[in-house]
């Protein structure tokens, strides 16, 4: 609805800097059906300074419903001097560096086995910080492509301990839900590193 339009936006258009990252306001302007929640396409690319890797935001409403504020919906995955193609955040190509500050630590979110279920797998959060229902995830500065503190997501359920890939260590695993659905995004701000 245009009430709803119109919050998203102002939002979107009050976002400020963050550190060496500016946003790059864009519209979403095509969406395959195959695949409506796991990718869509922008009206910027590298002419607009957007390069692959870029996180993207978009207008959520946090709290009880009424505090509008932004939260990482995906990142860029490939761009050209005019579009760029986002990967979301339930997509199985998402990855990125996460923190949990209720808990002080970090690991890596992944995206969806299935789109339809959701959620993104949080993986490799050390045993000692085992994440409880309702906690925050953050973006984190670890990966050097994103401003540290953006809202992701909310750990949604603990689904155990699992090991890792190689050694002979356990991590905990959990899932994590995003504060809006990709299918109904329509605008979004992407996060660009200035060039010096």
């Amino acid at each position: 609805d245009l009430k709803k339009e119109n919050a998203q936006l102002r939002s979107l258009i009050g976002l400020e800097r963050k550190g060496v990252f500016k946003p790059v306001f864009a519209e979403v302007l095509s969406r395959d059906p195959m695949t409506w929640q796991e990718q869509f396409t922008i009206d910027k690319g590298s002419d607009d300074g957007i390069e692959p890797g870029n996180p993207v935001v978009t207008s959520t409403l946090m709290g009880d419903g009424t505090v509008p504020a932004v939260a990482v919906i995906g990142k860029i995955s490939s761009v050209s001097r005019h579009t760029a193609r986002v990967c979301t955040i339930l997509s199985q190509d998402f990855k990125m560096s996460v923190s949990l500050p209720e808990s002080k630590s970090s690991g890596i979110l992944e995206g969806a086995r299935n789109a339809s279920d959701m959620y993104s797998s949080l993986k490799f959060l050390p045993l000692n910080a085992a994440p409880s229902e309702g906690q925050l995830v953050y973006t984190n500065a670890f990966s050097g492509n994103s401003p540290p503190g953006l809202p992701v997501g909310v750990v949604v359920a603990h689904t155990g301990i699992a090991p890792s890939s190689g050694r002979n260590q356990v991590y905990f695993e959990t899932d994590v839900r995003p504060f809006e659905s990709p299918a109904e995004v329509r605008f979004v701000a992407v996060y660009v590193k200035e060039k010096k």
